[in-house]
């Protein structure tokens, strides 16, 4: 259920949130990008609230990246309400992602997203 009547909270990650392939060639093309060694962010203006996770090969084996992007959705889910509305955002994960702890990882995500200006 997606919250339903009695107050519980949505924790999806919703497809209507969810760049699709097009979207993410327009993100790469137009965006502005932010780096802080950990992750890239690549910010685009637009009509509503979208993101999408990028992991090369360098991160680490399949398990090792699809660990790093889980991260990533989480960290998004966990600070959504506080990003901007306006906005498509693609957060790519550098080598050194594959070694991180959750707490790493989303003090490097809050950080690129404050300095990107989407959260204040």
């Amino acid at each position: 259920m997606r919250g339903d009547a009695a107050g519980k909270r949505d924790f999806s990650f919703p497809g209507e949130e969810r760049l699709n392939r097009a979207q993410f060639r327009e993100v790469f093309k137009k965006a502005r990008r932010l780096s802080d060694g950990i992750l890239r962010v690549y910010v685009c203006g637009a009509s509503s609230r979208r993101a999408g996770f990028v992991c090369g090969k360098r991160v680490g084996n399949a398990v090792t990246r699809n660990r790093v992007k889980r991260m990533l959705r989480e960290c998004y889910r966990q600070h959504r309400q506080c990003i901007s509305d306006r906005v498509w955002l693609v957060f790519a994960a550098s080598e050194e992602a594959g070694t991180l702890s959750y707490r790493e990882m989303e003090n490097s995500f809050v950080k690129l997203l404050k300095d990107s200006g989407c959260m204040p």
